[in-house]
Protein backbone atom coordinates (compact mmCIF):
# COMPACT_ATOMS: atom_id res chain seq x y z
CA UNK A 1 0.00 0.00 0.00
CA UNK A 2 1.30 3.55 -1.05
CA UNK A 3 1.56 5.76 1.65
CA UNK A 4 -1.02 8.03 0.39
CA UNK A 5 -3.57 5.35 1.14
CA UNK A 6 -3.01 5.48 4.86
CA UNK A 7 -5.24 8.77 5.06
CA UNK A 8 -8.09 7.69 3.36
CA UNK A 9 -8.41 4.00 5.28
CA UNK A 10 -7.85 5.67 8.56
CA UNK A 11 -10.99 7.73 8.05
CA UNK A 12 -12.98 5.02 6.75
CA UNK A 13 -12.01 3.36 9.60
CA UNK A 14 -12.97 6.18 11.73
CA UNK A 15 -16.68 6.73 10.68
CA UNK A 16 -17.13 2.80 10.22
CA UNK A 17 -15.75 2.25 14.08
CA UNK A 18 -17.99 5.61 14.94
CA UNK A 19 -14.49 6.95 16.57
CA UNK A 20 -14.50 10.27 18.02
CA UNK A 21 -13.21 12.58 20.06
CA UNK A 22 -13.40 10.94 23.95
CA UNK A 23 -12.48 7.35 22.66
CA UNK A 24 -10.95 4.86 24.18
CA UNK A 25 -9.27 2.32 22.60
CA UNK A 26 -7.48 -0.90 24.31
CA UNK A 27 -4.13 -1.62 22.06
CA UNK A 28 -4.37 -4.86 21.71
CA UNK A 29 -2.21 -6.46 18.61
CA UNK A 30 1.48 -6.30 18.61
CA UNK A 31 3.38 -3.84 17.88
CA UNK A 32 5.10 -6.10 15.12
CA UNK A 33 1.47 -6.53 13.54
CA UNK A 34 0.74 -4.43 10.59
CA UNK A 35 -2.97 -3.83 11.48
CA UNK A 36 -1.24 -2.04 14.71
CA UNK A 37 -0.86 0.69 12.53
CA UNK A 38 -4.85 0.82 12.57
CA UNK A 39 -5.04 0.54 16.35
CA UNK A 40 -2.86 3.48 16.26
CA UNK A 41 -3.90 6.03 13.91
CA UNK A 42 -7.80 5.69 13.81
CA UNK A 43 -7.40 6.59 17.92
CA UNK A 44 -4.85 9.43 17.43
CA UNK A 45 -6.35 11.11 14.48
CA UNK A 46 -9.75 11.05 15.78
CA UNK A 47 -9.09 13.16 18.97
CA UNK A 48 -9.15 9.60 21.24
CA UNK A 49 -7.45 7.98 23.86
CA UNK A 50 -4.73 4.85 23.17
CA UNK A 51 -4.81 3.17 26.08
CA UNK A 52 -2.29 0.55 27.04
CA UNK A 53 -2.20 -2.42 29.00
CA UNK A 54 1.03 -4.12 28.84
CA UNK A 55 0.85 -7.91 28.82
CA UNK A 56 -2.94 -8.19 27.95
CA UNK A 57 -2.87 -10.85 25.82
CA UNK A 58 -1.62 -13.15 28.50
CA UNK A 59 -4.36 -11.87 31.07
CA UNK A 60 -7.21 -14.16 31.57
CA UNK A 61 -10.56 -12.75 29.96
CA UNK A 62 -11.96 -11.88 34.05
CA UNK A 63 -9.04 -9.83 33.93
CA UNK A 64 -9.35 -8.27 30.55
CA UNK A 65 -12.65 -7.67 31.68
CA UNK A 66 -12.23 -5.90 34.36
CA UNK A 67 -9.28 -3.69 32.50
CA UNK A 68 -11.83 -2.69 29.67
CA UNK A 69 -14.17 -1.65 32.88
CA UNK A 70 -11.34 0.62 34.75
CA UNK A 71 -10.08 2.08 31.74
CA UNK A 72 -13.38 2.77 30.69
CA UNK A 73 -12.39 1.02 26.89
CA UNK A 74 -15.06 1.90 23.82
CA UNK A 75 -13.40 0.38 21.73
CA UNK A 76 -10.68 -2.87 20.91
Amino acid sequence: IEHGGILPFVYEQIRIFRMQKGSRLLKFLSMGFDASISEICTTLICGGTLVLDFGIRKKSIRQIEKSIVNNKITHI
